[in-house]
This record gives C-alpha cells, sequence and structure tokens, in this order.
C-alpha cells in the first residue's frame, strides 16, 4: 500500500468535505503511540451542520485508509508545538 503525502491527502480531504471558503480543513503531525496508530490530527473552524456531517465522514473514511501519510516537503510550523502541518481552503484546491 502506497503511503499518501499530507498534501495529496489535504486536497482530497477538502474536496470531500467542501467547507465555506471562510473555513480551512488543517493536518498536524504527530508521533504515533501505541493506543493511536496514526501520525496525523485534523481540524477545522466552524462549519454548519451538513458540512459538519461530510466533514466527520470523509475523516473516518481517511483515517481507515491512511492511518500514516507522508510528511516529506511540509515546510509550515505550528506556532505552539513546532509540529508540521498543512492547511487548505476550498479555494486553494482544484
Amino acid at each position: 500500500m502506497t503511503i499518501k503525502t499530507a498534501q495529496t491527502l489535504i486536497d482530497e480531504f477538502v474536496r470531500t468535505v467542501r467547507p465555506p471558503q471562510s473555513c480551512a480543513i488543517v493536518l498536524t503531525e504527530i508521533a504515533p503511540s501505541p493506543g493511536f496508530d496514526f501520525n496525523w490530527l485534523a481540524s477545522a473552524g466552524l462549519m454548519s451542520a451538513a458540512v459538519v456531517q461530510r466533514y466527520d465522514n470523509a475523516l473516518i473514511n481517511l483515517k481507515r485508509e491512511n492511518r500514516r501519510i507522508g510528511w516529506d516537503g511540509v515546510t509550515d510550523l505550528d506556532d505552539e508545538t513546532g509540529a508540521r502541518r498543512i492547511a487548505r481552503y476550498w479555494s486553494e484546491v482544484k
């Protein structure tokens, strides 16, 4: 199985969710642990109930198929944690 890059995963996520223009979806790198074998977390701002439903469904599907993603090429760092992160608005995804 091929590991998706953070860039590919977030673009797929944003295309599926179609968040409001003012709302970015963010992926943040984390260290996997014995009880949580993922290397990424997703977050987003305020969204309507319909968009939250799409977000939740997309997140479940992406987590099922992509426990770990590749972070090569991601240079933006979270100000508080220093972890790599990537954010996308719907208008940035084709």
